[in-house]
């Protein structure tokens, strides 16, 4: 299907990041996708760069086994990430809650906290979506248009040799 880039997110050759996970319970009998062989994610550090959390290192790694193949994907720190993208700075993100970002991981109960107290105006949004949004998710934007101009950029230059 694709694999796990930097950002931990996941990157298929068709789409990049640009697309959504859902499950279908079935039981047809269904043939899998074959593994990728090769690297989707190049490690241009631009999710590294714009989270404003550092959630994402740069030179640190998580690496596990699938099929006889070692698979290496960006470390993360999930309570930073939550922090980010769970909406709880506003500070480069399109989030309305301003805290400070705690030095260590907060205890679940201090999160519990620190979401409980979000903007009325954003907690309100999150209700009437249904879901909460990715209140900042620039990593993969950024992601999406650098696999895409990637993408299209080896394009062109096999259009050129065609010429």
């Amino acid at each position: 299907m694709g694999e796990l880039g930097q950002h931990q997110l996941l990157l298929t050759p068709e789409l990049g990041g640009r697309q959504k996970l859902v499950s279908i319970i079935t039981y047809a009998p269904l043939e899998p996708d074959p593994l990728v062989k090769y690297q989707i994610c190049d490690h241009c550090n631009m999710c590294v760069n714009i989270c404003p959390t550092q959630a994402i290192a740069a030179d640190r790694f998580d690496t596990f086994h699938m099929d006889g193949m070692e698979l290496t994907t960006g470390h993360l720190t999930k309570w930073r990430c939550i922090f980010g993208c769970g909406g709880l700075v506003s500070k480069g993100t399109f989030a309305m809650t301003e805290f400070t970002l705690p030095k260590s991981r907060p205890s679940t109960e201090e999160m519990f906290s620190y979401l409980a107290r979000k903007h009325p105006a954003q907690a309100y949004l999150e209700r009437e979506v249904g879901a909460q949004p990715a209140w900042y998710a620039k990593c993969y934007a950024v992601c999406a248009v650098h696999l895409y101009k990637k993408k299209d950029d080896k394009s062109l230059s096999s259009e050129e040799k065609d010429n």
